[in-house]
């Protein structure tokens, strides 16, 4: 569950975040001025704004299309930046498509200034464009600056934040893109030391720490299934011992070795493992397309197709080594039968 939930951060931060970098404390510049400034330097492929935000009633940005043209759906398909700059139409955040079981073609309906209800037709679902770190929502439409102007009154001519796209060319690093960009901030404001910048990496690792965070409980509460496993086979094959002392007694009677007997019961915790072991993996690898069927119906979301992977032997091999473990102990009781008391209890 973990590796698929994780996988679909992976795959949602390979659209939306990649080769991105936020800015955020400029000294307020008009957009356009701003962008054309960092589409100058190397690498820069695209600008967003994300300072004309509404809820109306899901997360509504605005943002300027022609300065992300080189990039995403708009530079797949070039009649698609025509009509989301002169038509009223939005680009769904996938999450939010699969929400609202909406996809192009499809209208949404959102409430504008005055209590009105204006219609957006739905152009595509891409996670490529209006992501911003705070909110950390995924559940946003997006639409030209032109109507949210227009139907909100939000204007975004002026921002103190925005994203900057790269194409990749170099490392996202200090060394590389991060380290243009934040020299083209200071050639821009070079009086301005409040400004900082928030990378990729931060984004995608924060939201992987998250979910250990989350599932942290989730695998405490595995270990402690797993100790009372363990407790199970050593309670077991303890009460095996006793009832079973007139047994051991008359074998170290006909010569039995403290090692062929401790063997005897290793054996038997052998095949406790592996049976149990072999069902608990089987058992949860047909109910795991279940469980996660379930989620995503739950949450709205499409994970990562991802198997059990190395954790099915590694499963397995602890499930053996967990009843060969547990069985230390009833073999050390059976080393102290005495084999004279043993053979006269009735």
């Amino acid at each position: 569950m973990t590796a698929r939930l994780s996988g679909e951060v992976e795959r949602w931060a390979d659209e939306a975040v990649r080769h991105k970098v936020w800015v955020r404390g400029l000294e307020p510049p008009p957009f356009d001025a701003a962008a054309q400034h960092f589409l100058r330097y190397p690498g820069v492929r695209g600008v967003e704004k994300a300072s004309a935000r509404i809820y109306s009633p899901f997360l509504v940005v605005g943002a300027s299309g022609v300065r992300m043209a080189s990039y995403g759906p708009f530079f797949e398909d070039p009649t698609l930046l025509a009509r989301f700059t002169d038509e009223r139409t939005i680009v769904l955040s996938r999450r939010l498509a699969k929400d609202l079981g909406d996809g192009a073609g499809d209208v949404v309906r959102l409430k504008a200034r005055g209590g009105r209800t204006v219609e957006f037709e739905v152009l595509g679902t891409s996670d490529a464009y209006g992501y911003w770190t705070s909110p950390d929502e995924r559940m946003y439409g997006v639409v030209s600056d032109r109507w949210m102007a227009n139907d909100f009154c939000l204007s975004s001519d002026v921002v103190d934040e925005l994203c900057v796209r790269f194409d990749g060319s170099v490392p996202m690093d200090r060394d590389g893109h991060v380290g243009v960009l934040d020299a083209s901030v200071r050639a821009l404001q070079p009086d301005n030391d409040a400004f900082s910048l928030r990378t990729v990496a931060d984004v995608r690792d924060f939201a992987l720490r998250d979910i250990g965070r989350d599932f942290f409980v989730f695998d405490l509460l595995l270990f402690l299934m797993a100790g009372l496993a363990g407790l199970g086979v050593l309670n077991g094959m303890l009460l095996a011992t006793l009832e079973r002392t007139r047994e051991l007694g008359v074998l170290k009677a006909l010569g039995a070795s403290r090692r062929q007997i401790g063997g005897a019961m290793l054996l038997e915790a052998l095949v406790v493992g592996i049976v149990g072991g072999g069902l608990g993996i089987a058992l949860g690898l047909g109910a795991a397309p279940l469980v996660v069927g379930a989620l995503e119906s739950l949450v709205g979301l499409d994970l990562e197709p991802r198997t059990a992977g190395a954790w099915v032997p590694i499963t397995f091999a602890g499930a053996v080594a967990l009843a060969l473990h547990s069985a230390l102990h009833p073999i050390r009781r059976a080393h102290t039968v005495d084999a004279v008391r043993a053979v006269r209890t009735r």
